[in-house]
């Protein structure tokens, strides 16, 4: 039986994580989490990853902080790389030139699946990329979180 493909979600925004978390985890990955760069470099030095969804506004370590580790110490990492950003697309293109997926916030999820599977990681096992269903129950995991965590000012 061959091992799932890894996945890692790094973003400070626990909705954001919980989200990309669950839908990757439903297409067949093995998902870790990491809530900023500085985590995310820990779990890059423990694991193989098939795609690192990044975002790249973050405490400590920012998401270019990740992108410069990985440039210098893991260059074929970076093909695995797939930002999440409220920044236009086209501007950071100047910005993480190594990177070439970007995603911008507000993202469509089956575009996040599909830049995923895009990677290499794994074979699309959906037409649409999200199994049916899959947006309701997101949704109200993200209601839950939003209730359970207090606001940050």
């Amino acid at each position: 039986m061959s091992e799932r493909p890894r996945a890692l979600v790094v973003d400070d925004d626990a909705g954001i994580r919980v989200l990309v978390s669950r839908v990757l985890t439903r297409k067949g990955f093995a998902v870790d989490s990491a809530r900023d760069g500085a985590e995310a470099i820990e779990k890059i030095l423990q694991h193989d990853y098939a795609v690192i969804a990044l975002d790249l506004m973050m405490p400590r370590i920012d998401g270019l902080g990740v992108v410069r580790y990985l440039a210098e110490h893991k260059p074929e990492k970076l093909g695995h790389v797939i930002v999440m950003t409220a920044f236009g697309a086209a501007a950071l293109e100047k910005v993480c030139p190594p990177v070439e997926r970007f995603l911008e916030k507000p993202f469509d999820i089956n575009a996040l699946v599909a830049q995923a599977v895009e990677c290499g990681a794994i074979a699309a096992t959906t037409d649409d990329g999200v199994k049916p269903g899959l947006e309701t129950e997101v949704d109200s995991a993200l209601a839950d979180i939003k209730a359970a965590e207090p606001p940050v000012n």
